[in-house]
C-alpha cells in the first residue's frame, strides 16, 4: 500500500453480488511537526469497485484482547482457537502463537528478524511495533517482569510477510527454524536511523 494520499491503490478482486469486502486499516502515528504535518493515513478517499462507489461501510476496531489477554478470549471461554492453516497466501494479515519455556527469569530480548512487520505480546503484555526491514531496531525489549518461570505465551500479529514456508505437498507451512523468534541477551540497534525516499513509502520496496 502507499503512504501517499495523492496515490490511488489499485488490486483485482473477484467478487459476485451480495460479497462483503473488508479492509484492514492499520493504525499508525503522524508527522505533527515541519513540512511533513500533513500526514493522512487510513482511507482518505472513495473504495470503488467496477466503476462504482462501494458505500453503507462498518467501522470497528480488532479486539486484540480477545486473542492477547490471558484473562480473555480464547484464554477463557475458548471461543477464539489458534489452528494450523491449509492453502493459504501467507503473506496474509495473521495471528501466530507460540510458547517460551524458561527454568530462570530474566531480562531478554526478541529478535524480529526475519519477520516484516507487527505487534508482539507476551503474556498478554505488548512488547510493541516491530519493523525490522526499516530498523534501526530489530530487538523488542522483554522485561523480566511480564515473565513467568516455566511456559510463556507469545503472540504474534503479523501485518505483511511472516517467513513461514509451505511444503507444497500437504498444503501445511513449515513450522521450522524460519517461522519462529528467537530471544537473545543484547539489543539489535547498532545502527542510525536510514534516510528513507519517497519511493519506499509508496510501498515499491
Amino acid at each position: 500500500m502507499t503512504n501517499d494520499p495523492s496515490i490511488t491503490t489499485t488490486l483485482n478482486v473477484t467478487a459476485t453480488e451480495g460479497d462483503i469486502l473488508d479492509i484492514l486499516v492499520e493504525n499508525q502515528g503522524r508527522i505533527n511537526y515541519g513540512s511533513h504535518i500533513n500526514d493522512s493515513k487510513g482511507i482518505v478517499g472513495n473504495v470503488t469497485l467496477a466503476g462504482g462507489v462501494l458505500q453503507s461501510w462498518n467501522i470497528y476496531s480488532l479486539d486484540l484482547d480477545a486473542v492477547i489477554n490471558p484473562s480473555h478470549g480464547y484464554h477463557k471461554n475458548n471461543k477464539l482457537k489458534f489452528k494450523s492453516i491449509k492453502n493459504t497466501d501467507v503473506q496474509t494479515p495473521s495471528f501466530y502463537s507460540g510458547t517460551l519455556s524458561i527454568d530462570t527469569v530474566q531480562d531478554t530480548f526478541l529478535n524480529t528478524k526475519g519477520w516484516t512487520k507487527g505487534q508482539a505480546y507476551i503474556n498478554g503484555f505488548n512488547l510493541g511495533r516491530y519493523w525490522p526491514v526499516v530498523g534501526p531496531q530489530v530487538t523488542l525489549f522483554v522485561p523480566a517482569s511480564v515473565l513467568n518461570t516455566g511456559d510463556n505465551n507469545l503472540i504474534v500479529f503479523e501485518l505483511e510477510n511472516a517467513p513461514c514456508s509451505d511444503d507444497g505437498y500437504h498444503g501445511n507451512r513449515v513450522w521450522d527454524d524460519t517461522c519462529q523468534f528467537h530471544f537473545i541477551d543484547r539489543p539489535i540497534i547498532n545502527s542510525t536511523v536510514s534516510a528513507v525516499d519517497d519511493y519506499y513509502w509508496m510501498g515499491k520496496y
